[in-house]
């Protein structure tokens, strides 16, 4: 509360804003506005009850409409407001944010093992799936493993000429890695002893220990691995990425704008990955029930949640949620694969001019996209790629997986796709295909915009 000016915090249904709740002190709970989407009833329902318990100031967000566009997630910036009173003239220079809840479910509750895109904890898992890895990466970049040493070395090695910029070859992702896990393992050892037995004993009850045994003063290294990948996973597929509007997909966007939680405070997490048992991380919302059997105060046990997890671990009853929609949202597509009619009602549509000259037809991405994108990527994999997303973009009533299921069975007028399928596998293509997605869906909201070839384009559009 020090660093910036936090005026509002989101209560919902969940386990991780009640836990932030009950921290707060007296006076924090009189001065904060208190908010909770109005697209889930349960959360509203138990939000408002909270709020009426605890005398709260209480308001319901509606969604703004328009607003749909995937980018507006990452889009908001701090308010700073004016103030009346001299006193609080100071204000004016701070940033206003709004407290979440985010990150406790997957660093608290440990949820960061079950939803990740790298599902590693050690460096052994990194050379049990090295073939596997190194054979994806031949297939998405047509490097093989030749060719990527004789560019790595050519790279190490360049020679220097006069106005020219020597680029290196895409990473290799075993190598890469192998890097971060040793890097990890480096870290262990130099904390390792840094957590007396004494502190640890004062600052955590032994109550709070009782299945686990005396608590351990080494970093956990597959924890640290993945406090790395869902604070940096850039364009991952985390909870479907940019195609499902995932904020996981542009972390950058929520430590730099308008949203604070207290989940990833550094002396927290170092806490945890030096404290918590490797055992107590193995099920998810284990630790977190005892914390809140532990700690939390009796009549907000007794509140229901929707957090069927954490009601199954710390005995909360729990609160069914009502559905948001009778359909299920539809995935998002980049322009680049969906025909120039789509666009009018596309995800572009409510964005930037740049995107779609109302009245004036739509700017055709793919030979933006192939002019510069393309060439980067192993022609195998784009066509089989391409081909598959188009087929999902004109059919958003089956799922992606039976749309690939019934190309590979019929073979005949989708020959790429069965390249690709017979190559690396359903499953691998499934994947890969939809991360490819995430990525173009990225460079036509961020560089093409700056591309000085689509805005005269558009202008000419």
């Amino acid at each position: 509360f020090q660093y910036c000016h936090i005026i509002r915090a989101a209560l919902t249904g969940g386990g991780d804003t009640r836990l932030a709740l009950s921290c707060l002190s007296s006076n924090q709970l009189n001065h904060l506005i208190f908010q909770t989407h109005g697209k889930q009833s349960t959360d509203l329902k138990i939000a408002r009850w909270l709020a009426l318990r605890l005398k709260l100031q209480h308001r319901r967000l509606y969604p703004t409409k328009g607003k749909e566009h995937i980018l507006m997630l990452h889009e908001k910036t701090p308010i700073r407001k004016k103030q009346r009173s001299a006193r609080k003239r100071f204000k004016e220079n701070i940033p206003t944010v709004t407290m979440h809840g985010r990150f406790g479910t997957e660093f608290l509750g440990f949820l960061c093992f079950d939803k990740t895109c790298i599902p590693f904890r050690s460096l052994q898992d990194v050379e049990d799936n090295a073939s596997t890895l190194e054979s994806l990466f031949s297939c998405v970049f047509d490097i093989g493993r030749e060719q990527f040493k004789a560019a790595q070395n050519e790279a190490s090695n360049p020679v220097p000429t006069k106005g020219t910029c020597v680029v290196g070859p895409v990473s290799n992702p075993t190598e890469a890695l192998r890097a971060t896990f040793n890097r990890l393992v480096q870290d262990q050892k130099k904390l390792d002893g840094s957590f007396s037995s004494k502190n640890n004993s004062s600052s955590s009850p032994s109550r709070f220990n009782d299945n686990h045994g005396p608590l351990s003063i080494k970093l956990d290294v597959a924890y640290a691995f993945q406090l790395q990948l869902f604070t940096r996973s850039f364009l991952c597929d985390i909870y479907g990425g940019l195609q499902k509007g995932s904020w996981f997909a542009m972390p950058y966007s929520f430590f730099t704008r308008n949203s604070f939680s207290p989940f990833v405070d550094a002396k927290l997490l170092r806490w945890i990955m030096c404290s918590v048992s490797a055992q107590g991380m193995n099920c998810p919302y284990e630790w977190y029930g005892k914390l809140y059997k532990n700690y939390m105060p009796d009549f907000l046990l007794q509140v229901p949640s929707n957090n069927k997890l954490l009601c199954m671990h710390a005995g909360i009853p729990r609160a069914l949620k009502t559905p948001e929609q009778l359909h299920k949202k539809a995935l998002l597509y980049p322009g680049s694969i969906i025909s120039p009619k789509q666009h009018c009602r596309s995800i572009y549509s409510c964005s930037s001019s740049l995107y779609c000259c109302e009245g004036k037809g739509a700017v055709d991405y793919s030979k933006y996209v192939s002019q510069h994108i393309e060439k980067y990527f192993s022609p195998l994999f784009w066509d089989g790629a391409i081909a598959f997303l188009k087929l999902c973009s004109q059919d958003s009533s089956s799922h992606p997986r039976d749309i690939l299921l019934k190309c590979t069975h019929e073979k005949q007028g989708y020959p790429e796709i069965c390249d690709l399928v017979e190559l690396i596998g359903l499953d691998q293509g499934l994947l890969l295909s939809h991360r490819l997605a995430n990525f173009l869906l990225w460079y036509e909201s961020r560089i093409l915009p700056a591309s000085s070839e689509l805005q005269c384009a558009c202008f000419e559009k």
